[in-house]
């Protein structure tokens, strides 16, 4: 009978004991080198150094925090960088609510996050919501890859559980210098793949002759590390006109840009002279414009003389050896 007492005595002593380590395991950890206690320690204020570590995954670092017990709320001034350690982000602000009980962030003014190392978001005004997994923010947003390449839109979403940024209204310019005017843009922020809507792209003059302005319009675009799809794209190097259309263009059902062999395939194009229909291609390819020696078709040109009149030209490079060729 006395073992059996002794018995249960030890097995209440050791819930009680489990139950008070995971009631402090629990717990906020608040380190700075001043802490005011306040409202009969229902309110706490934290200067100089601060650091908050939440079990839940989060670690803040500011120069002032301020803690609510009763309401379960934190905000945080001056040099704020909040690590969710989960997920994998780093966000840095000037100022930051941190409502526990929901689980959400919410700063204030300017705010820059960095996901996964590979991303820099600068925007305003986030909310940061770890329940749903959702970062969100209805403000100017700049987002930068790794690689140079800088997207803009003037509100986004971000899920962080496929790490899928949606912008509307979004402006791309890559590291080429090539500037992609998007309606609606889906960046997957793992591959690297961004899936777009409605576009028009203005390209780097720079490859092109002084007097072009090359430029394509396409109802939808898959970019990829290695190809690029245009789906109905519409293309032409021809200067701008008050009328809007082009002396000559080229109209695909798709183009596909081959960043290997840097070239660019068309299928079931239509070539295309003050938008009458002049000459169909089933498959039709050219060099892009970064390639100085490769046989193929080029660019076409729409010209004009004296004997000729109006005529365009379709040439064809064939580099016979390293120093000879013919057009």
């Amino acid at each position: 009978m006395k073992n059996n007492i002794l018995i249960y005595f030890i097995c209440i002593f050791i819930l009680i004991f489990s139950f008070i380590n995971k009631a402090i395991s629990q717990e906020l950890q608040i380190n700075a080198t001043e802490i005011q206690s306040l409202e009969k320690g229902d309110k706490i204020i934290a200067r100089n150094g601060v650091e908050i570590k939440d079990p839940k995954g989060i670690v803040i670092n500011a120069d002032k925090a301020e803690y609510d017990k009763i309401s379960s709320v934190i905000i945080v001034e001056n040099n704020v960088e909040i690590i969710d350690i989960i997920n994998k982000n780093i966000l840095t602000t000037n100022e930051a609510v941190y409502f526990l009980n929901k689980d959400t962030i919410i700063s204030k003014n300017e705010t820059t996050i960095k996901v996964s190392e590979k991303y820099t978001i600068n925007t305003s005004d986030i909310i940061y919501d770890r329940k749903s997994k959702e970062i969100y923010s209805e403000n100017k947003t700049i987002v930068q890859d790794s690689n140079n390449n800088t997207l803009s839109t003037n509100n986004f979403s971000l899920s962080m559980k496929n790490k899928i940024l949606e912008g509307k209204i979004v402006n791309l310019i890559d590291n080429e210098q090539n500037e992609y005017d998007i309606g609606i843009v889906k960046l997957n922020m793992e591959t690297d793949e961004i899936v777009g809507k409605d576009l028009s792209i203005q390209f780097n003059k720079k490859y092109f002759s002084k007097n072009n302005e090359p430029r394509l319009k396409a109802k939808s675009i898959i970019i990829e590390e290695e190809n690029t799809f245009f789906k109905k794209g519409i293309f032409t190097t021809c200067k701008k006109r008050k009328d809007k259309c082009p002396p000559w263009k080229i109209a695909a059902e798709e183009i596909r840009h081959d960043k290997n062999k840097k070239t660019i395939n068309y299928k079931n194009a239509w070539l295309k002279i003050y938008d009458k229909p002049f000459l169909y291609f089933p498959k039709f390819f050219h060099p892009d414009p970064t390639v100085k020696r490769q046989s193929g078709f080029l660019i076409p040109t729409f010209s004009s003389s004296n004997n000729l009149g109006n005529y365009l030209a379709v040439p064809y490079f064939y580099a016979i050896s390293d120093n000879k060729d013919l057009t």
